[in-house]
């Protein structure tokens, strides 16, 4: 039988830095990066070592980063085109606080996901005649179709059977917005 009598303790340090450069007005070329270094201390604090001591906190990448553009091209006073593309980056994660395998009846299940990147896109037609606006567009998500995991592990590893929880597969599409 298990008995948690102290949650214990952890640290987490982190920085984030965006920039933002528009070399003409047309253009613009932005970046986002993220650090985070959360772990769970080596003891509680009364001094007792604890189970997960020096193990990364779940769901939590240690870097993490976006860039991307926005270009506008002006057609009139009232109509543009736009395209924005952008890649997101995530380095490992993992799933549970333990940082272990699933070990089970039916084998060992990796509980991480290695970095993966993403690329999107949005470009399209904005038209605002008066106080209406009217826009008009094809998007991509994930679109060279990265597989990657988002959960894994959950209830179903207390029973032998750990859930894995897919990502978003590509999706391209269509899609209009009128705005008033």
């Amino acid at each position: 039988m298990y008995i948690a009598s102290d949650a214990g303790r952890a640290h987490s340090f982190g920085v984030e830095a965006s920039l933002t450069w528009s070399p003409i007005r047309e253009l613009t070329f932005f970046g986002n990066y993220s650090y985070i270094d959360s772990k769970f201390n080596d003891k509680d604090e009364n001094g007792n070592k604890q189970e997960y001591a020096g193990n990364r906190f779940r769901l939590t990448p240690k870097n993490s980063f976006t860039i991307g553009a926005d270009v506008e091209l002006s057609l009139s006073k009232k109509s543009t085109i736009f395209f924005r593309p952008t890649y997101t980056y995530k380095s490992k994660v993992y799933f549970e606080d333990d940082n272990k395998p699933a070990q089970t009846a039916y084998g060992t299940y990796d509980l991480t996901q290695k970095g993966y990147g993403l690329c999107n896109f949005n470009l399209g037609w904005h038209c605002q005649p008066a106080k209406v606006y009217y826009e008009i567009g094809v998007f991509g998500k994930n679109i060279f179709d990265q597989k990657y995991i988002v959960d894994a592990g959950n209830s179903g590893r207390n029973i032998g059977f750990p859930t894995f929880i897919g990502g978003t597969r590509s999706v391209i599409g269509v899609q209009a917005k009128i705005g008033f």
